[in-house]
């Protein structure tokens, strides 16, 4: 017997949420270590957005496809840990062009499912159903 499921749940609305994250944080990286520049992510309760240095050197956000800004779809709950910050309403860190990242995590909640984004200082990022997860 074979069953199809044709709505998705809360936990497929996260898990989706959390791997366009880990995605466009890796095109962030990889941007910034190809072009040899800062690039930072900024993180609200509402959505993300990503920023590059203009020609007065401030940050500036990227409005342009893959990097533009993005909302989070309705009732999901956000939340960034970075290591080393306090939390605050938005936070945000640089994507350095050597690579690395500050340790942060990400979770989303909807309902009852949540999902985890994990960066590391090495530059690595994953997307797992538990904080403390395995991959291979």
């Amino acid at each position: 017997m074979v069953t199809l499921r044709l709505n998705r749940d809360d936990r497929d609305l996260v898990r989706d949420e959390a791997d366009r994250l880990v995605l466009l944080l890796q095109t962030a990286r990889d941007e910034a270590v190809l072009q040899g520049a800062l690039l930072a992510l900024e993180m609200g309760s509402d959505g993300y957005r990503f920023l590059r240095p203009d020609d007065k050197g401030e940050f500036a956000a990227i409005t342009e496809s893959p990097l533009g800004p993005r909302e989070f779809p309705p009732r999901m709950d956000v939340r960034l840990d970075i290591e080393g910050q306090l939390p605050g309403k938005r936070q945000s860190f640089v994507l350095d062009p050597g690579g690395t990242l500050p340790a942060f995590t990400v979770v989303f909640t909807l309902n009852e499912a949540r999902w985890w984004v994990i960066g590391q200082q090495d530059g690595t990022i994953r997307s797992l159903p538990t904080p403390d997860a395995q991959t291979s």
